[in-house]
């Protein structure tokens, strides 16, 4: 029979572990609320929570606790005796205590002694129970978990006379709780890496969603399975509708098969292909599009589907071909500059002899028409020249105040030799005087090539027409056309009886390097030319034409509003000649040949030199009697520029007269003259060259 007093503190023991066990399922029940487990983990938890409460009670059942009594004399611990369930609880017999004084305190797991020290210190002033956990060294040479509990019993007086320990084996419990709570924490682990990935493939999602590219997921046969906004906003295909056909309905027809052959080679070996691929959208609009094709695989490695990512690049690709018109058009330009000299110089012969062998043939001969023919040709050849300086904006623009209807008077002539007999001209100017701020050469320029495409578009004859008007542009007149501004223009029309454009050619015809000429009859540049000259000018230039139809073109020029001076007619007359002595340096024979014989056919004494070089030479040897230096810009050994800075420290008060093939500013950016330099550009003509260079002399 247990002491009296004993049996009472062991039951609570036990109802304390059975109140500890309900609370323990407590806590895992709060964990399993917690962690949201699914209704198959939630069923497993509970499974293994009444395993471990059988196996507990089976404990309690089978397990005798370890009861011991400490003595307490005059608050001093003074004897401990060891009872019930000593050898089952720690496997050592009451024998052992009784020999070994010290097995006690050793057998305590010394990162616990301070514990249990501590407890025993305070028990000595509590009433109250008071429990404690820690390991023990058992005498199997394992660590078993206990709990202690520690009872105090006082007298009537309060007194501690003694206090009872009951030590109970706790290693199944704890190694229970262990393990619950570590499926605890990796259940809130599982559920915090899932929450973390929800919210990742939330994430992914609104940044698909909200991708400036498209982005479309198909299977592995190519059926689209998913499409981005961006997708319906490039293509025009709704979500809806694209979902369940193949990425084939962009496809535009234009793309060589073997691009998509290419493509789904690369993917079907589980490689990523990129590329451009000219696509259409549902409107029927083509675009170009780069695209990167990329396998998806599972964990396993197999590809099971295929995520296309797209940009439209439509506007890149426009501006790639603006840069390579661009390109084209500064090959052009420095092409032009090149041949300029070496052209232009072939043309000055043919011009000025063609003019004086015309001069020999009166109108009705015969051999008349046939040198009208040759400089026919010589002046296509250079206006060919000019426009492709104007074209590539090396020729300088020299705008003045010029009336338009004075224009269209002087060119009449010549545009009826550019058409032929076969096309009837007729010009219609309005009676005012359409004062414009322009460059009477390059309006030339506009109304000769208008006249040629005019021409090639008429070729078994019809009626080319030139108009002037006055237009006024208001506000509903820009809104209506989208361009220009508020005022006064020139209204310059011509219009032709020809074959006409339909709109796909309209669209281009203002396009460098643009023809519907055959191979050898059109360069390409004569309207982009018109429309670079037009734009100079701060005009507009639209065209109206249909098949069959004719063709008009109607420019805009603005109006010029500053005063105007009288118009001389100098340009035309040819000057008198004189008798002064003129050095003409010319690396080129024929050239040179030609400017003496002109020179002297106009009365002037001339010295020749081959280059600057004999050109300083013969002026330090006649100094005195030289009035003028008319010098070629580039020659070898030296060129003009340098051998007038000579002749200028012979004698600085020296005539210069330049000549050259090629455009001023064109010399100006090689450094081989100055701003405002007087320069007789090549070809010209003899009445040209005698007006040079009597304004030189006169100057």
């Amino acid at each position: 029979m247990p002491a009296p007093g004993k049996a009472p503190l062991l039951l609570r023991s036990k109802a304390q572990l059975l109140r500890d066990l309900y609370l323990q399922r407590k806590e895992i029940e709060r964990y399993q609320g917690r962690c949201k487990l699914h209704s198959s983990e939630l069923v497993e938890m509970c499974r293994q929570i009444k395993e471990s409460e059988e196996r507990y009670k089976r404990l309690l059942e089978s397990v005798t606790s370890y009861v011991y009594t400490v003595t307490i004399r005059e608050g001093e611990p003074v004897a401990t005796s060891h009872g019930q369930g000593c050898e089952a609880v720690t496997g050592f017999t009451p024998e052992d205590y009784a020999a070994d004084p010290g097995l006690w305190f050793r057998m305590i797991h010394d990162e616990d002694r301070p514990a249990v020290l501590d407890a025993a210190e305070r028990i000595l002033g509590e009433t109250s129970p008071m429990t404690v956990r820690h390991r023990i060294h058992h005498k199997d040479g394992g660590i078993h978990w206990v709990r202690n509990t520690l009872v105090p019993h006082r007298d009537a007086q309060g007194g501690l006379l003694s206090y009872d320990g009951i030590i109970l084996d706790i290693s199944e419990r704890m190694l229970a709780e262990m393990l619950l709570r570590e499926q605890a924490r990796m259940l809130e682990e599982e559920i915090e890496e899932r929450q973390k990935a929800e919210e990742s493939l939330l994430k992914f999602s609104h940044a698909v969603e909200q991708s400036p590219v498209s982005i479309v997921i198909t299977d592995t046969r190519g059926i689209i399975q998913f499409a981005n906004p961006k997708f319906t906003q490039m293509s025009g295909y709704s979500a809806k509708k694209a979902i369940g056909n193949t990425a084939g309905i962009l496809k535009s027809g234009y793309t060589p098969p073997e691009i998509h052959d290419e493509i789904w080679h690369a993917i079907s070996r589980g490689n990523t292909w990129e590329g451009e691929i000219l696509g259409k959208k549902r409107n029927g609009e083509l675009f170009w599009e780069h695209a990167i094709v990329s396998p998806i695989r599972s964990k396993r490695g197999a590809v099971t589907n295929y995520m296309v990512v797209k940009e439209d690049i439509t506007e890149r690709k426009h501006l790639e071909e603006q840069l390579r018109h661009a390109q084209k058009m500064e090959a052009i330009g420095q092409m032009a500059g090149g041949i300029a000299h070496d052209f232009n110089n072939i043309l000055t012969v043919i011009l000025c002899y063609g003019t004086q062998v015309q001069e020999n043939f009166n109108e009705n001969d015969p051999q008349r028409e046939s040198i009208d023919q040759v400089l026919t040709a010589a002046e296509r050849a250079t206006n060919l020249t000019r426009s492709l300086l104007v074209f590539s904006r090396k020729e300088v623009m020299t705008p003045q105040a010029i009336n338009l209807n004075d224009i269209v008077r002087n060119v009449e002539k010549f545009l009826r030799r550019i058409i032929g007999e076969d096309i009837q001209l007729i010009t219609n100017c309005a009676p005012d005087r359409f004062r414009i701020y322009a460059d009477c050469g390059q309006l030339e320029q506009i109304l000769m090539n208008l006249a040629a495409n005019a021409r090639d578009a008429m070729p078994n004859g019809g009626v080319l027409t030139i108009e002037t008007q006055l237009h006024e542009l208001d506000e509903g007149f820009i809104q209506a056309y989208g361009y220009g501004e508020p005022g006064p223009y020139a209204l310059l029309t011509v219009s032709d009886s020809g074959t006409g454009m339909d709109g796909e050619t309209q669209k281009r015809i203002f396009d460098p390097f643009f023809t519907t000429k055959e191979v050898g009859r059109g360069t390409g540049l004569g309207l982009s030319v018109v429309y670079g000259i037009v734009q100079q000018h701060k005009g507009h230039i639209n065209v109206y034409s249909e098949p069959g139809m004719g063709s008009t073109f109607k420019i805009l020029i603005p109006l010029f509003s500053g005063e105007s001076h009288a118009e001389s007619d100098e340009r035309f007359s040819v000057p008198a000649g004189g008798t002064e002595t003129i050095l003409v340096a010319e690396d080129d024979p024929a050239i040179r040949k030609l400017v003496e014989s002109r020179l002297r056919s106009y009365g002037y004494d001339v010295i020749l030199a081959k280059d600057g070089v004999e050109a300083v030479e013969e002026f330090r040897a006649n100094s005195e009697r030289i009035s003028l230096a008319l010098l070629d810009m580039l020659m070898p050994r030296k060129s003009g520029w340098e051998a007038s800075k000579e002749i200028k420290r012979l004698r600085p008060d020296a005539r210069t007269l330049f000549m050259s093939g090629y455009s001023q500013d064109l010399l100006q950016s090689k450094g081989l003259c100055e701003r405002g330099s007087d320069i007789l550009l090549k070809p010209f003509v003899p009445s040209d060259l005698a007006r040079k260079v009597r304004e030189a002399l006169d100057g």
